[in-house]
């Protein structure tokens, strides 16, 4: 165990997934910020996760189920007029469906709320300031947390993922010194990035199976092939590898092309190994970190990767909570009463 770890704060989304697959049904904490902030532990460092989500059921479950995971929660606030994001996986072959309401018992799930400005102060006051600041969105809070960190030297890691605000988006690119998002997002939100970047801005574009390309810097974009595995699912990929990339990378600024390029290759072996499993998560049940890095060391030689069968129990099935998206039923009534809806008797 490392006698100084580094230290992550991830700001941004934090949901609860509920994964059905052939392999069982389960709930765990999820969201880009909660699964990065989740998988730096994983690795031995110290993390830290600050967002908003609801005083319920799904909330009380993403909630332990990060500190199991080793991440300090004392900043993910629970609040009794919050809904907790759900997001319902449903991995069936190598599809991974995403649903952002139940199609059984009808319920629309809560969406992303951003934490209040009135938290930052508290977050800022009184303790060191991490190593890394993790956003995925440009809040008002989570852009005073970057920009905080920026100006004290601290690395700033920026991964969007929604269309946001052309200002919002600008600030954040401003004090980033790592910028990551999927080709297929590009279009929301890159036209807002400056064309020439500074000389320390570390951007990458991932391509899913077609490998990922980086650019330090103006200097000229690099592709750097993907790793061949047998994919079970790929959901979490990009976020295992978010997680891998700033493991890997050093805290200083300038990097060196060379260091990038290696730092790269072997985030993108973590990511491959991570779609043997189905979920986001599952990888971090099913091997240790050491046995995870030798695994990688060894795909990164051309060596083939171990298949995984990882045996879950599916949760038991109660008349307490929907069949498909592991709710309790009292709180659906709760929530359509709030929402204005008819009850679904189910």
């Amino acid at each position: 165990m490392n006698a100084n770890p580094r230290s992550i704060l991830a700001s941004g989304f934090v949901a609860l997934d509920v994964v059905r697959s052939d392999q069982g049904v389960w709930m765990r904490a999820g969201g880009t910020a909660g699964n990065v902030a989740a998988n730096l532990a994983y690795f031995g460092w110290k993390a830290r996760i600050a967002g908003l989500i609801g005083r319920d059921d799904a909330g009380r479950i993403a909630s332990h189920d990060l500190s199991d995971a080793g991440v300090d929660t004392s900043a993910l606030y629970q609040h009794d007029e919050v809904g907790t994001p759900l997001v319902l996986h449903e991995i069936d072959g190598k599809s991974h469906r995403f649903k952002f309401g139940c199609p059984v018992c009808g319920r629309p799930y809560h969406r992303y709320r951003p934490l209040a400005t009135t938290k930052v102060s508290k977050l800022l006051s009184g303790q060191r300031l991490a190593d890394v600041f993790f956003f995925d969105r440009p809040s008002a809070a989570a852009l005073a947390l970057a920009e905080a960190h920026a100006k004290a030297g601290h690395l700033v890691v920026y991964e969007p993922s929604t269309a946001g605000n052309a200002v919002a988006h600008m600030r954040a690119a401003a004090c980033a010194d790592v910028i990551k998002f999927s080709e297929e997002q590009a279009a929301k939100f890159e036209k807002y990035f400056p064309e020439d970047p500074p000389n320390h801005q570390l951007r990458i574009v991932t391509r899913g199976d077609k490998g990922a390309r980086f650019r330090l810097g103006p200097g000229a974009w690099r592709e750097q092939p993907a790793h061949s595995v047998s994919v079970v699912d790929a959901g979490g990929a990009g976020d295992w590898m978010t997680a891998a990339l700033l493991d890997s990378l050093g805290l200083h600024r300038p990097w060196q092309v060379a260091e990038v390029e290696e730092a790269v290759r072997w985030a993108q072996g973590v990511a491959a190994m991570s779609c043997l499993v189905p979920g986001a998560r599952l990888l971090s049940s099913v091997l240790e970190s050491g046995a995870l890095r030798q695994q990688v060391q060894a795909l990164l030689k051309g060596g083939p990767p171990k298949a995984f069968k990882p045996t879950l129990r599916g949760i038991r099935r109660t008349s307490k909570r929907c069949e498909r998206c592991r709710l309790p039923f009292m709180t659906l009534r709760e929530d359509r009463r709030r929402r204005g809806h008819p009850i679904m008797e189910v």
